[in-house]
């Protein structure tokens, strides 16, 4: 079955998920300010049957149990997981959980991958899903420490230490070491030229937006509460990368969360997010588009925007108009069905955006 096909169908089994609540509360979670990992969340290092993918906070999160360690995750385990561990905001954590689910996942056990596909999360009409690892749907080339998908026959998935080290290297240069928003920026762009030059089959449209939204991870959320300092000892506990012992690279080690972290103190929430990463777009702004596989040629996107026009309502409405143009009109009503039927106050808060000013009516 083709993959349009595959979406097409969603509409009626999808009806029966949203009023079936398959194990999803609507109950806002609230968690007070402190030290992680709790006692009931030590650090485990992935078996050897167990799921990990390109999102280095995923990856940590399944290392400590906040969400299933098995990398097969459902919806109100990543809201729950990521809430409590990282003090995302809710809206921010439905966004992330639920989109994964519906593109990524299956909607009929509510469950993704955080990466390779799996059967475990089920087929659904008898198609596995891709997981996070599927490339050109959320996850595109330019990858902060993970290769290109046509550069490493289809590898988007692994630790480079390569490209762990450039960015060390950007950060050195630009700030002293430490990860903030102009290192980020300025590696971003970095391998945004590498990528476009190297790869013939390099795709970088304004779905882009969300690995920049990823980003600021960095700076915004891994740095612990006490200090805020985005340093090299705690992005490379959350990357999963140890010098080499005569300090020539790195490699890669399970990510874990830092000796002596503290959550961050106010959430992180989905305005949040959406600011931080037009700010960081706009410090070192690219072109949108794609390299012709044939010759190599960029084409850049249609109605490409300046920096200077990209503010966080546009930024929000053009990510979410390209992945919802993945999939017919169906998939995506079931998907804000399923939001305002579990998650009232996450569905009228998205209301603001221009884009979606009517969903709150609907």
């Amino acid at each position: 079955m083709s993959r349009m096909n595959y979406c097409c169908v969603l509409t009626i089994t999808l009806i029966f998920i949203i009023s079936s609540n398959i194990g999803v509360c609507s109950t806002k979670h609230k968690y007070s300010i402190g030290r992680i990992p709790d006692a009931k969340h030590p650090f485990r290092p992935p078996g050897a049957t167990d799921v990990r993918g390109p999102c280095p906070g995923l990856n940590t999160a399944a290392n400590h149990g906040y969400i299933n360690r098995s990398g097969i995750v459902g919806i109100d385990e990543v809201v729950k997981g990521l809430t409590t561990m990282y003090n995302i905001g809710e809206d921010l954590a439905v966004i992330l959980a639920v989109t994964n689910t519906f593109f990524l996942g299956n909607p009929e056990t509510g469950k993704f991958s955080i990466g390779h596909s799996s059967d475990e999360t089920g087929a659904f009409m008898g198609i596995i899903p891709g997981g996070l690892n599927e490339h050109n749907t959320l996850e595109l080339d330019a990858s902060l420490t993970r290769n290109d998908y046509d550069l490493a026959n289809g590898d988007n998935w692994s630790f480079n230490g390569t490209l762990y080290g450039m960015m060390h290297e950007v950060a050195k240069e630009t700030s002293n070491g430490l990860y903030t928003i102009e290192a980020i920026a300025a590696y971003r762009r970095k391998r945004y030229q590498q990528s476009r030059r190297d790869n013939k089959k390099f795709f970088f449209d304004v779905r882009a937006l969300h690995s920049y939204g990823a980003a600021t991870f960095l700076y915004e959320v891994f740095p612990s509460a006490v200090d805020k300092i985005p340093s090299e000892e705690v992005i490379s506990s959350f990357f999963g990368a140890q010098r080499l012992w005569d300090h020539s690279g790195w490699m890669h080690k399970p990510e874990r969360i830092p000796y002596n972290w503290y959550r961050r103190l106010e959430p992180y929430t989905l305005d949040d997010i959406i600011q931080q990463a037009v700010a960081m777009y706009r410090i070192r702004p690219v072109e949108f588009g794609w390299n012709i596989a044939s010759s190599g040629q960029f084409f850049p996107s249609p109605g490409f925007l300046s920096s200077d026009e990209l503010d966080g309502d546009t930024a929000f409405c053009l990510l979410a108009e390209s992945v919802i143009a993945l999939a017919p009109t169906n998939i995506t009503a079931a998907q804000n069905i399923y939001i305002k039927t579990h998650y009232p106050l996450v569905y009228q808060g998205l209301a603001k955006y221009s884009c979606l000013q009517q969903l709150a009516s609907t």
